[in-house]
């Protein structure tokens, strides 16, 4: 008779427990599932952004440097144009640089004049780091472009990701996001790879639908 009882019990126990298990599992995919709802949003929102203005700081250290600079950055999506300029704390510019029908110019102040039609290396002469160009784009607005290794904060938004490619990695921090309007877009991001560390402040986000050399050419 005890062993009997002692055997209901047990059961019971294990019915209980599978009950819970049962429960825990159903919340856990359903949280899961509502993140990717609202990421999914957030990135369709995100990918309709074609012509915008951004203006903020940066620095830029490494072993041996660490320099500030403000900088204005600029994309059209048709025709596709992008334009940056990095400006001493004064506001005089002192690195051009564009990118237009696969062309790139790159104008840094006293050291010369650089043209062809490998963006990347480009960034490379320009910021020490091997960051694809159309990555960066995407990097720039929230988007975690072909990296798949990659979490979410508590808002649903790219909090890190790492990049690698050619055997070098890129890790990519979102501090802080501007939740002010919708899309949410970052406002403090960091870029490190090896030594090499960069950090974006971003004051000004401007987004219409024409927009090429700082005027609007149609609302």
């Amino acid at each position: 008779m005890i062993s009997t009882i002692i055997s209901n019990k047990f059961i019971f126990l294990k019915i209980i427990c599978l009950l819970l298990l049962s429960c825990t599992s159903v919340f856990n995919k359903n949280v899961f599932y509502k993140k990717n709802i609202k990421w999914d949003i957030h990135k369709q929102n995100l990918l309709k952004l074609h012509n915008y203005q951004v203006r903020g700081s940066l620095i830029y250290s490494n072993d041996k440097n660490k320099i500030y600079s403000k900088f204005f950055f600029q994309r059209q999506f048709y025709p596709e144009k992008y334009q940056l300029f990095l400006m001493n704390p004064i506001g005089n510019v002192e690195i051009e640089f564009k990118f237009e029908d696969n062309f790139s110019f790159l104008n840094i102040k006293n050291k010369g004049v650089y043209v062809g039609d490998d963006v990347d290396y480009m960034l490379i002469k320009l910021i020490g780091i091997s960051i694809p160009f159309n990555e960066f784009v995407l990097w720039l607005i929230g988007l975690p472009g072909s990296s798949i290794d990659f979490i979410f904060n508590e808002n649903n938004l790219l909090k890190t990701m790492r990049f690698k490619k050619n055997n070098k990695q890129i890790e990519i921090n979102y501090i802080k996001y501007n939740i002010i309007k919708i899309p949410y877009l970052p406002s403090v991001f960091e870029l490190r790879q090896g030594n090499n560390f960069i950090k974006f402040k971003i004051d000004d986000w401007v987004l219409k639908k024409w927009f090429w050399h700082g005027h609007l050419l149609a609302n």
